[in-house]
């Protein structure tokens, strides 16, 4: 999926996706893709970046091949209740990853005095109420100012298992070292 700077830097997603490819990955743009994974289908479904590109939740959604674990990559958060209201309860979607806040980028105690258009009421970690649940990752860039204070740079790196019989999802490690269970 993109986010904002593959647009304000006026890249060609036409060749990024050839890049991509060569290197056997795929650039989803309003697209999902399954794969299946030691008896596991997994859906993974890219939006476009709702502040450059031109996001398209039902498009996307029409790809969508319900599997064990469907996964939402979305780069700004804020996209996350975008895609609660035009979902409803068609599908179930048991897990949004996002980034784009960086954190806040400057953070003084938890006073963030700038977040980029796109961040909603989210600005880093788990969102687990109101909605699929969500992670904001910090990531470990900047933006406008090469500079962050208060909001640490992460990789968020996450094991999934999946209980079929049980009919839940266990993280069994994620960037904070919290173990989470998604229902």
């Amino acid at each position: 999926m993109t986010g904002n700077w593959e647009y304000w830097g006026n890249v060609d997603l036409k060749e990024l996706k050839t890049l991509y490819a060569a290197h056997k990955c795929q650039l989803l743009i309003n697209e999902s893709r399954q794969f299946l994974f030691k008896g596991r289908s997994i859906s993974v479904t890219g939006i476009d970046d709702m502040i450059g590109g031109q996001a398209d939740c039902l498009l996307a959604k029409q790809e969508i091949t319900p599997s064990d674990l469907n996964l939402v990559l979305s780069h700004c958060p804020a996209h996350r209740d975008i895609i609660k209201h035009e979902n409803g309860d068609d599908l179930r979607l048991d897990l949004i990853l996002s980034g784009h806040t960086h954190g806040g980028q400057i953070n003084f105690f938890g006073l963030v005095p700038f977040k980029p258009r796109g961040s909603g009421n989210y600005l880093s970690g788990w969102y687990m109420e109101n909605g699929p649940p969500l992670y904001v990752s910090k990531g470990i860039g900047t933006s406008l100012i090469p500079l962050r204070c208060g909001a640490r740079a992460e990789v968020a790196v996450f094991e999934v298992e999946i209980y079929l019989a049980l009919n839940f999802i266990a993280l069994t490690k994620c960037g904070d070292g919290i173990i989470r269970s998604l229902v």
